[in-house]
């Protein structure tokens, strides 16, 4: 299903951005749009909001042919609006973030600072983890390694797999990896230095979460535990004073 152009595409978004998102789209594959619209390429993708945009414009003029509030036609639009862009966000932003799982990445890059601290060339260290680690990141090695036997260069083969993994601090690794004039222990030096970066960033990441945890739960634990808790307290004051209350009276 395309009914928009590469040419109209690039005219409505530009060039650097038709192709960020082109390579987004055909790193993985298939996205799934409503759950239901199967895109694989940028023209797809534009199809398919092109005739979600055009049904709630048939929609919206619908709608107020037939009287309906404002408010309610809206929230339906909203609501399909932004259904359609996480649809669309979510599977690339899992993608960025696969390697990430399972502390994968930063295995990958511990063992890549041991060999290179030994003196291992770059291709037996991948060779390595291609036999003996598991996981999405094993695979971008493995397609990397297939390049370099296939005859590509080293470099060309890390930054293929690079952008093929959308992943920024493998994209920071790789550009560690290609750099020129720097020795082994250098090269070392500097993924162990990435490496503490990132455990840093996920203990930060962590904190975060917790503190936002801690906020969801104020009011849940006020109305269900402090109030209660204050009403119990008050309510022999409250009744004392009931009590002394009526005896003036009498």
């Amino acid at each position: 299903m395309k009914y928009v152009k590469e040419t109209a595409i690039k005219k409505m978004i530009g060039n650097d951005l038709f192709e960020k998102l082109d390579k987004e789209i055909k790193n993985i594959g298939q996205i799934k749009i409503l759950y239901f619209f199967n895109v694989t390429s940028i023209e797809e993708l534009f199809s398919v909001f092109m005739l979600i945009a055009s049904f709630l414009l048939v929609f919206m003029f619908y709608e107020i042919l037939s009287g309906t509030p404002i408010i309610r036609m809206l929230l339906i639009i909203t609501g399909v609006s932004i259904t359609t862009y996480v649809t669309y966000r979510k599977p690339i932003d899992e993608y960025k973030e696969r390697l990430m799982k399972d502390n994968e990445l930063p295995t990958i890059l511990n063992t890549l600072a041991d060999g290179l601290s030994v003196g291992m060339p770059i291709e037996n260290i991948f060779e390595y983890i291609s036999r003996n680690k598991k996981g999405y990141m094993v695979e971008i090695i493995k397609d990397a390694l297939n390049n370099i036997n296939a005859g590509i260069s080293v470099e060309e083969s890390l930054k293929k797999s690079a952008e093929k993994s959308m992943n920024k601090y493998f994209k920071r690794a790789v550009n560690i990896l290609i750099k020129t004039g720097e020795s082994q222990q250098g090269l070392s030096k500097q993924l162990n230095d990435l490496y503490e970066e990132i455990e840093e960033e996920k203990i930060n990441q962590k904190t975060e979460k917790a503190a936002i945890l801690d906020n969801s739960l104020f009011f849940p634990i006020f109305l269900g535990y402090l109030i209660p808790l204050v009403l119990m307290i008050m309510l022999p004051f409250v009744q004392n004073i009931g009590f002394i209350f009526n005896m003036g009276l009498k």
